[in-house]
Order: C-alpha cells, then sequence, then structure tokens
C-alpha cells in the first residue's frame, strides 16, 4: 500500500460502506418508505439525471461523456407494473443516475379505452423525474392484424399482439399519434408536455417470435415497409426526433440470418437514424477471448456493417446483460459478483468501440412464475433489494458521468487472450482525469505513471471504496484484477475536489 493509504479517505469509506448496507437492508423488505431514500443519500439523488429534451454528446472524444450515455431497460411503462412498483423504483433508478430509459409504447395497450391516459400518466412520471426516454412502438392490436397471422400464432404459442399489421400506415398513424403527443412542443400534448427524444420501431423484428409470420422465418421486406412508412410519421410529428431500428439479436450477421442487410436491400437505409443491436452474452465474461461472438467482435461487426453502408449513422446497445440465475446445471448463470463486474466491463467495451449509448437489460423483472436467465439479468431482486451491480452502476456514472472519453491508457494490452488488460482514459474540462481499469484473470500489481504536477490520486474500487495514494518517484502501483477499479487524478488545487464525484452537483 502507498504512503498514506487510506488516510484522508477512512471516513469517506466507512460512510459508503453502512450506505451501500443501509440500502441492502431496507430493501429486503419491500415497500420499506426509507428504501429510495438511502440510494438517493448516497448518489445524490439523480442530481445526474438527464431530462427527457436533453441530447447526446457524443462518446467518441469529441465532447464530454454525459450521463444518458448511461441508460437501462426500466420498463415503468409496462402495465404489469402496479402504480405503487413503479413508485418505488423510480427514486431507486434516479439514485444511480439513470439517464435514459428504455420504455415500451405498445399500441396494443395505448389502442385501450384506457390506455392514452395509463401512458400520460407513467410517461409524465418519467418526465418529471428527469429521464430521458427510448420510445419502443411495439406489438399491434388484434383488430388490426390478419386472420391469417393470428392463427400462425397461436399454432406456434405466441401472443397475438407480435403479429404485425396487416397495413403498415397504420402503425404509422399511431406512431404519429404518440410522437406529436409526447414532442413537448405544446400542441396536442399530453398534460405537463413530456417529452421524448427516441424511438425504436419495433423490438428485435429479426425474430420470428417477437414478428410473428407464417413460414418460421423472419421478413425483413415486411419490417422494412413498416420502418419507412413509420420514420416518416415520425419526422413529419417532430423533425428533431431521432429513430431507432428496431433492436436487433446477436449472431454472426446484424440481425438474425443477414436480417439487416436484406432490410437495406428493400430501401431501408435511409429511414433509421440508429442502429440499436442487442450483445447479450450470457454465461460468459464480455471480453471471453478466442470465442467468435464475445463482446468486442459483435460490436465491432456493427461498426465494419455501419462502415460499409456509407457511415452517419450512430450505434446504441439497447439491451445486453449477464443473469444471476441459479438453474442448477444452466450454463448462462453467473454470480452477482460476475455480472457486477460484466457490468461495468461492458459500459468500458461499448467506448471502446465507439458506441454512443448503452442501456442495461434491466432494473427489476416485470415477468411472474419461475425465474429465466433473462429475468434475473436485473440489478434489483425481487424483494427490492438491491445486487452488487446495482451499486456498480451509479458508481460508475457518478465517477464517469461529466468525463470525456479519450482513448486508451499505458497499461492497456489487448490481444483477445486471457492475459488482456484493460485501460480506458477520461478526462474532465478541469484537469481532472480517471482511467477505468481491469485485467481478465488473476491479480497484478503494476506501476502507473503519474502525469505531471498532478498531487492527488485516488483508486475507487467498483462499489466505491476509495484509498489515497502517495506518487514516488512519478508512479502510483495500482492491482488490476476482474473487479473494474478507477484511477483518479486530481492537478494542484483544493483538497475538496476529491469529494465531487461522489457528491453530484
Amino acid at each position: 500500500m502507498a504512503k498514506g493509504g487510506w488516510a484522508l479517505s477512512a471516513v469517506l469509506a466507512l460512510l459508503l460502506l453502512l450506505s451501500y448496507a443501509g440500502i441492502e437492508a431496507a430493501g429486503a423488505v419491500a415497500g420499506s418508505s426509507d428504501r429510495a431514500g438511502l440510494g438517493a443519500r448516497l448518489f445524490g439523488h439523480g442530481a445526474r439525471a438527464m431530462g427527457s429534451s436533453a441530447r447526446l454528446t457524443r462518446a467518441d472524444g469529441s465532447g464530454t461523456l454525459a450521463p444518458s450515455f448511461f441508460g437501462m431497460n426500466m420498463y415503468l411503462t409496462n402495465p404489469a407494473r402496479s402504480d405503487g412498483e413503479v413508485a418505488l423504483l423510480s427514486p431507486m433508478a434516479q439514485a444511480i443516475h439513470i439517464g435514459l430509459s428504455r420504455e415500451q409504447i405498445s399500441w396494443a395497450t395505448y389502442d385501450t379505452p384506457w390506455g392514452p391516459a395509463f401512458f400520460d400518466a407513467r410517461i409524465g412520471l418519467l418526465a418529471e423525474a428527469g429521464f430521458g426516454i427510448i420510445g419502443i412502438l411495439v406489438t399491434t392490436p388484434e383488430r388490426y392484424t390478419s386472420p391469417q397471422c393470428r392463427a400462425c400464432a397461436d399454432q406456434q404459442g405466441l401472443p397475438r399482439y407480435f403479429c404485425p399489421p396487416r397495413n403498415p400506415n397504420d402503425f404509422a398513424a399511431f406512431a404519429a399519434t404518440v410522437v406529436e403527443r409526447y414532442d413537448g412542443d405544446g400542441y396536442q400534448d399530453a398534460p405537463g408536455s413530456p417529452r421524448i427524444d427516441y424511438w425504436e420501431v419495433w423490438n428485435e423484428p429479426d425474430q420470428p417470435a417477437t414478428w410473428v409470420t407464417c413460414t418460421g422465418h423472419n421478413d425483413p421486406v415486411a419490417y422494412e415497409a413498416l420502418l419507412e412508412v413509420t420514420y416518416q410519421a415520425i419526422k413529419q410529428a417532430d423533425p428533431s426526433a431521432q429513430v431507432l431500428v428496431g433492436g436487433m439479436t446477436d449472431g454472426d450477421t446484424v440481425g438474425l440470418d443477414g436480417f439487416m442487410d436484406r432490410v437495406v436491400a428493400a430501401g431501408g437505409w435511409p429511414y433509421f437514424d440508429i442502429l440499436s443491436y442487442h450483445p447479450f452474452f450470457l454465461g460468459h465474461p464480455p471480453e471471453a477471448p478466442g470465442l467468435a461472438w464475445n463482446m468486442p467482435h459483435r460490436l465491432q461487426m456493427v461498426q465494419d456493417w455501419i462502415a460499409a453502408h456509407g457511415g452517419g449513422k450512430e450505434a446504441w446497445a439497447t439491451e445486453f446483460g449477464w443473469s444471476t440465475c441459479t438453474i442448477p446445471g444452466d450454463p448462462r448463470c453467473r454470480t452477482e459478483e460476475q455480472q457486477a463486474n460484466y457490468l461495468v466491463r461492458a459500459y468500458g467495451l461499448l467506448l471502446l468501440h465507439r458506441f454512443e449509448h448503452g442501456t442495461y437489460f434491466h432494473l427489476k423483472d416485470l415477468a411472474g412464475g419461475a425465474p429465466t436467465p433473462y429475468q434475473e439479468c436485473a440489478v434489483i431482486r425481487p424483494d427490492y433489494s438491491t445486487k452488487p451491480s446495482y451499486t456498480a452502476y451509479g458508481v460508475m456514472v457518478s465517477l464517469l458521468g461529466d468525463m470525456r472519453y479519450v482513448g486508451v491508457g499505458p497499461l492497456h494490452r489487448v490481444q483477445d487472450t486471457w492475459n488482456d488488460r484493460y485501460d480506458l482514459r477520461f478526462r474532465r474540462s478541469d484537469g481532472a482525469r480517471v482511467d477505468l481499469l481491469w485485467q481478465l484473470q488473476g491479480q497484478n500489481t503494476y506501476a502507473f505513471l503519474v502525469e505531471p504536477g498532478v498531487e492527488q490520486v485516488y483508486l475507487y474500487d467498483r462499489d466505491g471504496s476509495v484509498q489515497l495514494l502517495t506518487p514516488q518517484d512519478g508512479t502510483v502501483p495500482v492491482t488490476l484484477s476482474e473487479r473494474p477499479c478507477y484511477l483518479w487524478r486530481l492537478p494542484t488545487g483544493p483538497a475538496q475536489q476529491f469529494f465531487f464525484p461522489l457528491i453530484p452537483r
């Protein structure tokens, strides 16, 4: 340990540990009114949650890495969540600075007598709480689907609402209605004029289970027809809105069986602004070497695909996660510690591969019945207690939220082997610098070269515990492991700058 290792930070570290323990203890009793308050005191109660009208800044080094780079699938607009559950989850999400919430705007639900008022209330709540929103336009009311598709859905045991509409223009008309209602311009707005900046056209349309076909194969031509008219309807209602293609599932192509290649061949390239992608990698570390489907390979595949078609599109990862399931013999299950490590490392990989946004899957399970691996990717347990990944997410955004990603640092060595180590470098406008560091296996200590003029060096653990390091001969010792850490360097100045990261403005 470096000289002065815990001197300045011992009190804060203790308070952090007590706060985390308080969140866990409070969460063990569902409905506890103190639960959200404990999280708020720890992380600043959403001080960095970005308002719904704010736009993302780029993550490629040209602008600040705003908190809205960090999103989560919260699904607070799903009717399966009661008003009471939403009231509990919203402040818990604020506490860890979730910038964008990916929310379902289900046409099948909106088409009911109670649908518009329900969405007005839930979207209004999200906007009032300061969350930006990705609105997923998805599902079809039965009266707009074909009898043939409904019969095929029944035969395959799939929900009828995943049938595409008989006429894509009907879906476009629905899109125009809700985009106008939630564009915040004061004309035909929902009460309070909440705004949704980002609209996603369907979810996983490359999968026959979520875009029902009678052949059992996906239908990119039909999806392109829907995407084209819906994009035009969205832009007519709100020219500044950004349109995401429905989230593509992972594989050796962008979308199942080259789905997006065929969408583009049908004329779809002009009709989306952002490519939405789901790089799930259950059962493995995100960087697992030697596997063709690991997360770095998939992320690079997406960027190469965009470049091959002329560029000009952003890439977003709108679903990814790791499961803490306990199903005997299921290789997809991982420990809660592994889930927390992988979550932080995955966000680092998104930056490394020039993705502009990451929406983790997910906040808290909303499905009933026996748990499944995907349900247990959540960062909040069914009893509202929090997993280590909840804390890791909040610490990550607190430490990186107003930083600018500038590239890799001197410890970065990646050759697709288990000896790989990662060093991602960030800067802030006042001169503060931070490196996000980890390695794939084992534990090694390295001499980290400190920049001239730096007098204050702090090593933050994944969960926020902090150690003061004193440079000797221009270096500080840093021990890397599978558990990510953050090395903060502050230029000469008042010591109270140290407290800034965990007490956001």
